[in-house]
């Protein structure tokens, strides 16, 4: 029968770079400065989880992407001290000085998304070991490459004999489940009319992909002196995806290629979210 084990491997490579520019005069531009960061890497594991059920006879079976792995990010981030007491010299200081914004943008390639066959045990289905661990068992791939799509289009994909139509973020049309568990036969039973060697699937764990992740958040900030530079007033505001860009999200955790909503898109990040704070430092 499958087990649940604490035991698991991981590996993780990945080349980390940045470039930063430290705070200085930009010719007139006001004080800024920006770091610039990019990450390409992979991460491997046979587990997701610190507990997870696999093959009691092969630790390893579903060793590949994390569930955690992300290939390529790249964010920017930085401040800018905004020039207005340059810009109005003979302006009150109070109000023309200790303006600063703070851009946050970053983009990365999806999370991955997981797929089961959905296949229930039964007397004649007992799983690719015979011992009871159908639920293991991964769909077959038949379709070359993945076909990514934009979630922002409704498409309509016949799958399964069924007509569905959503937000549809690859296409789900090359998912089935292995052959030898469509037979009536104990899958291995040797018996007349028994389906091929039982299979986890041929699709590896963690394989497609959701979509791509881009987002921009962005800080508005005002310090003014009350007594001196000992106390002041910080004036604060917050935006967080303040572009209003939606973000599809691929499915979390296991899907079963049964379901109805296989390969859709059903949630989204937040829209977008602001947030005032007003802080005396003393």
């Amino acid at each position: 029968m499958s087990v649940d084990k604490s035991l698991g491997s991981s590996n993780y490579e990945g080349l980390l770079t940045s470039i930063t520019k430290r705070m200085g005069d930009s010719r007139g531009f006001g004080r800024t400065f920006f770091t610039l960061s990019y990450t390409y890497s992979k991460t491997l594991s046979d587990q997701d989880a610190y507990l997870q059920q696999i093959s009691s006879y092969n630790q390893h079976q579903f060793y590949g992407p994390a569930i955690y792995d992300v290939p390529r990010r790249l964010v920017l981030s930085g401040g800018w001290e905004l020039p207005f007491d340059h810009l109005w010299a003979k302006g009150p200081k109070r109000l023309t000085t200790g303006w600063s914004l703070y851009p946050i943008l970053s983009t990365q390639t999806g999370m991955p998304v997981d797929f089961s066959a959905g296949i229930s045990r039964t007397p004649t289905k007992p799983g690719p070991a015979g011992d009871g661990d159908p639920g293991l068992v991964r769909p077959d791939w038949a379709g070359g490459s993945e076909q990514m799509l934009d979630p922002g289009q409704v498409q309509t994909f016949v799958i399964n004999g069924v007509s569905r139509t959503g937000h549809f973020f690859f296409n789900p049309t090359p998912l089935y489940s292995p052959a030898c568990y469509s037979s009536t036969a104990i899958p291995g039973s040797g018996v007349a009319g028994a389906c091929p060697a039982p299979t986890y699937g041929n699709l590896q764990r963690n394989t497609l992909r959701g979509p791509g992740l881009t987002n921009f958040d962005l800080s508005l900030e005002k310090r003014t002196n009350l007594v001196g530079e000992r106390v002041q007033l910080l004036f604060r505001a917050e935006f967080f995806n303040v572009l209003n860009h939606t973000e599809f999200l691929g499915t979390f955790g296991q899907t079963s290629v049964t379901s109805a909503f296989i390969g859709q898109s059903t949630s989204t990040n937040p829209p977008r979210i602001g947030q005032l704070a007003l802080k005396l430092i003393f």
